[in-house]
């Protein structure tokens, strides 16, 4: 709303200018009634939400939707329930992991996303986008989503130039199948027998394999 006002305004009106916060987002590890959460924020009460560029946050928030009034009026809409709380935890964590950069000395969030999202945009689409801003991808546990984000590994061990076979070059394999790489593996079914919950199964070893490479 503007007021005229002869001493300020000429024969025209005044140009303004705008910096853009964006919306303010629930960020579940902040809500006390939240699981491992503590702070004062609430999803239904929006007042409480603060201003984030975490991307998990955002893409929390985009699945789910935000409402007005009881409208959507972005995202996607899906129930708390679609979403892994404890890997959006994780991958929220990760995102927030303050880095160094030694050209400048600043230090900043691992992992940032910044920029207008358009309602008419496609709600894939803008997912996707945001899974590559925390470098990683996503995967469904149990019927929910569940993010992951690229993060730092404890190393194992460390690889030296007497590690290496004489007269044989240096390279890396980044191609081939799974089966072709790994000699065990594990995971979780969907079983009747259990109430349909999901069940973890046994280590499935491929003793073959293990023969052949000699070792795990």
């Amino acid at each position: 709303t503007m007021r005229w006002n002869d001493d300020l305004y000429g024969g025209s009106l005044p140009a303004f200018g705008f910096v853009w916060r964006g919306l303010k987002l629930y960020d579940w590890r902040e809500d006390s009634t939240a699981e491992g959460g503590s702070g004062a924020q609430r999803w239904a009460d929006p007042t409480t939400w603060a201003w984030t560029e975490n991307p998990a946050v955002i893409a929390y928030n985009w699945r789910r939707g935000y409402w007005i009034n009881g409208i959507k009026v972005f995202g996607i809409g899906f129930a708390a329930t679609a979403n892994d709380l404890s890997y959006f935890t994780a991958c929220a964590n990760v995102c927030d992991e303050t880095v160094v950069y030694p050209e400048t000395s600043a230090s900043l969030a691992r992992y940032a996303f910044g920029r207008t999202i358009g309602d008419d945009e496609d709600r894939l689409d803008v997912l996707r986008e945001l899974e590559s801003s925390w470098c990683g991808a996503s995967f469904s546990r149990g019927g929910a989503y569940a993010p992951v984000p690229a993060a730092t590994q404890t190393a194992v061990m460390t690889l030296t130039d007497s590690n290496r076979l004489d007269g044989y070059p240096v390279k890396a394999d980044k191609y081939g199948s799974v089966s072709a790489k790994k000699s065990a593996w594990h995971g979780q079914f969907i079983s009747q027998a259990d109430g349909w919950v999901s069940t973890p199964y046994g280590t499935r070893i491929n003793t073959d394999l293990e023969t052949t490479i000699g070792g795990r």
